[in-house]
């Protein structure tokens, strides 16, 4: 297998030290650099192809991960970047995001070396950095987006239409191209039951099930009076119902999505 260029940037010695001894351990292919500031990171950047660039995002003087994002994008394309910090924010990591940031690990959660090494993988396989497919009724959107925002406040990505798709494209096209790249799919119901355009998701979502053989997690909205009309296949799975207080429904679908239970919920 070829060798695969790291570089751990971070202004504080304990965890660039962690880090880079967490990845050095992990894989022999992996050739891991350090930096201390985000004018070594680009001077390092400058004399070396990395594959992948993991960077604290607030460092001393005012230097910035995000600068070392931008600069090392900018000097090849292909270069993943992934952005850690102490101090989470959705608008930060939409901003990271933005300027094409591989992933967002936030320092205050329990597994987050376990997660920067995750996300490293992933990185170097090629495969994209969406967690979930939000599969939803329309009439359901302001629901869907205030779940899509808590997890991505606890660092979960999802893939939702309205923040993946740019205007004029066409979204089953896209669907159909993003979704061999997401891990899973959550699939909502809600008051307004399964809605038309959901049931041609859930069938793109079926064909790639079938082949790849990806998890699906049902999920009862609240205020849903009745039972939901799920597909026949998803009825036996089990289900996250916000619905109800106990067990907490955020917890359950972050759960059923990362496969870790979490002692904390960030709220945004």
């Amino acid at each position: 297998m070829a060798e695969k260029n790291i570089l751990v940037v971070d202004d504080e010695e304990q965890p660039r030290s962690m880090m880079e001894k967490i990845l050095s351990s992990k894989n022999g292919d992996w050739q891991v650099d350090v930096a201390f500031s985000e004018a070594e990171a680009k001077d390092k950047t400058d004399n070396k192809h990395y594959h992948v660039i993991v960077t604290d995002m607030k460092m001393e003087n005012d230097e910035s991960g995000l600068a070392v994002l931008k600069y090392a994008k900018e000097k090849n394309e292909s270069t993943e970047v992934i952005v850690i910090t102490a101090y989470p924010r959705i608008k930060n990591a939409d901003y990271a995001m933005g300027l094409k940031a591989f992933g967002y690990v936030s320092k205050l959660d329990d597994d987050a070396y376990l997660l920067m090494c995750e996300k490293v993988e992933k990185a170097l396989s090629g495969q994209h950095d969406f967690d979930v497919f939000l599969c939803h009724n329309s009439e359901d959107k302001k629901n869907i987006k205030a779940i899509g925002k808590i997890l991505k406040k606890n660092e979960i990505w999802p893939w939702l239409d309205e923040w993946e798709l740019r205007p004029g494209v066409d979204w089953i096209d896209v669907l159909e191209e993003q979704i061999e790249n997401i891990r899973m799919v959550a699939v909502f119901a809600g008051e307004n039951g399964i809605g038309p355009w959901q049931l041609k998701e859930i069938k793109a979502v079926l064909n790639v099930f079938e082949e790849k053989e990806k998890e699906i997690i049902p999920v009862i909205l609240p205020h849903c009076c009745k039972e939901p009309d799920f597909p026949v296949f998803i009825r036996s799975k089990q289900r996250v119902d916000f619905c109800n207080i106990d067990p907490y429904p955020m917890a359950e679908l972050i759960y059923g999505i990362t496969k870790r239970r979490v002692k904390n919920i960030f709220i945004p």
